[in-house]
């Protein structure tokens, strides 16, 4: 999860290291509220993304949440992956590819790892075996 700073203190804008539920919705309800503040603020999109997707699993919200972040920040390919991540839990395959694929080639803003972690996500939903495994 990406821990970068936004306009909220670290207490706030950092996913909560207790996983109750409560501390969940303490910190989504923060991203929210600095989303609504700071419009442009791409840490809390992501990690509002990143709530919706892995924590509650509202699929329909998460993809909505994705592509409004990926209208507003075109040359973020983060929030491709993320929209890739709920076709995929949605059983979605053809969109998920299309959607890493588009990530793994857009703009570079992220590190060599990521790469390789995207490329890997792709080969398996393909069901393309890495050399490595």
């Amino acid at each position: 999860m990406l821990l970068s700073r936004c306009a909220l203190p670290a207490s706030r804008w950092r996913a909560p290291r207790s996983a109750t539920s409560t501390n969940w919705e303490d910190a989504a309800a923060s991203w929210r509220e600095a989303i609504r503040t700071e419009p442009k603020n791409d840490v809390a999109w992501h990690n509002l993304g990143y709530y919706l997707t892995h924590i509650v699993q509202d699929y329909d919200a998460a993809e909505a949440h994705f592509l409004h972040a990926i209208d507003l920040f075109p040359n973020i390919r983060l929030f491709l992956a993320g929209l890739g991540e709920v076709y995929f839990r949605q059983d979605r395959i053809p969109y998920a590819v299309e959607a890493y694929y588009q990530a793994g080639t857009g703009p570079p803003d992220l590190d060599e790892r990521y790469d390789l972690d995207l490329q890997h996500l792709i080969d398996e939903i393909k069901g393309t075996p890495r050399e490595n495994d």
